[in-house]
């Protein structure tokens, strides 16, 4: 896979980590969208960084994504991602229940001891092609919705890389979150100097 390595300034470098169980689609869900093209085959994940250059709003960033593995036997290897990370990228699939239940059961604690500061956090259901609908491990997307809500996620949104869609919108919302953090953080320095 290429990514564009050129430099950007640091302002418009932007770093996030996908975190997520192995077997959702979050390595596919990235590759996708660089690639332009759906892929069938498996790769396990140790811990791997890709660079993309996207452009969001008629200016170009160059988005650093680390992709994580999702097994317990791998939490250092998260933890190594969380501090350089801006964004958060939380992702379940939307026919897996398991997968949807350790969001909020080992990764949002996990994300808590060990970043000691707020990170934006976008909650992504994966996989909706294969979403029936009329199985209890399906979630739907009201369920998705409720969850960001509860654990004060920037926003929720669902993808499929099969079928190529909501795609964009995930690594959008990358660039557009991490844009709103640092605005915030501004301020709150500029208060904290005005005083």
């Amino acid at each position: 896979m290429k990514s564009d390595n050129c430099k950007l300034s640091e302002s418009r470098t932007i770093h996030c980590a996908l975190l997520g169980d192995g077997l959702i689609g979050k390595t596919t869900l990235f590759r996708t969208y660089i690639s332009k093209k759906f892929r069938k085959d498996y790769v396990a994940t140790m811990l791997d960084k890709y660079t993309v250059r996207m452009a969001v709003g008629g200016k170009e960033f160059m988005v650093n994504i680390f992709d994580t593995p999702g097994q317990d036997d791998f939490v250092h290897e998260r933890v190594i991602t969380y501090k350089e990370s801006e964004v958060f990228v939380l992702c379940f699939s939307t026919c897996d229940r398991e997968s949807f239940l350790r969001v909020q059961d080992l990764l949002l604690p996990e994300i808590k001891e060990f970043t000691h500061r707020k990170v934006p956090i976008i909650l992504v259901g994966t996989q909706t092609d294969l979403r029936k609908g009329t199985r209890e491990s399906d979630i739907t997307t009201r369920e998705g919705a409720k969850l960001a809500k509860e654990i004060g996620a920037d926003c929720y949104l669902e993808c499929s890389a099969k079928k190529q869609q909501g795609l964009k919108e995930v690594f959008d919302h990358v660039v557009i979150s991490a844009l709103k953090d640092r605005k915030r953080k501004g301020n709150i320095l500029r208060r904290l100097f005005k005083k």
